[in-house]
């Protein structure tokens, strides 16, 4: 038998890597995964964005209008509640809510008034910003400013 020949020199320094190269392609293996997972997360994730006031207001109305408490219940809360309830579908015919209509309203909470109105009254509701999403808090039902129905004789 003859025994095996001893590797030669040259096939030496192919087989064996410095630590520093080692290290190198692990960290730049490292930083590859973990750059393409954010990147992948960020694509892929959806944006929850709240139901926009003005379609909160809108629901509302035509949720009284076909005289869904669960709804009304869904879209307010507390004293909002309430006073949505309160109100009679054929109380809110003909009540109008345009972007216009609402308006910022100063206050701690993000709020939001908006008004719908018609000749002869007026709708008016208060959302306030709560727990991810618009609510309405407070609701007010009544005659819309009339012009005057007599004139004063002026001096």
């Amino acid at each position: 038998m003859t025994s095996p020949e001893p590797p030669s020199e040259s096939s030496r320094g192919t087989g064996k890597r410095s630590p520093g190269i080692v290290a190198a392609i692990v960290i730049v293996v490292v930083i590859a995964l973990v750059g393409g997972g954010f990147l992948v997360y960020k694509l892929t994730k959806s944006k929850d964005e709240p139901t926009p006031s003005l379609k909160v207001a809108k629901e509302i109305v035509a949720a009284i209008k076909s005289g869904d408490s669960g709804q009304i219940r869904t879209l307010s809360t507390g004293d909002g509640t309430t006073q949505l309830l309160a109100i009679k579908a054929n109380e809110v015919n003909g009540l109008q809510i345009t972007a216009a209509s609402c308006k910022v309203f100063a206050a701690k909470t993000p709020t939001r008034v908006c008004t719908a109105s018609r000749p002869g009254g007026q709708l008016q509701i208060r959302l306030i910003f709560t727990g991810g999403a618009w609510k309405a808090d407070l609701a007010n039902l009544g005659p819309a400013g009339l012009p005057p129905t007599s004139t004063t004789p002026s001096t």
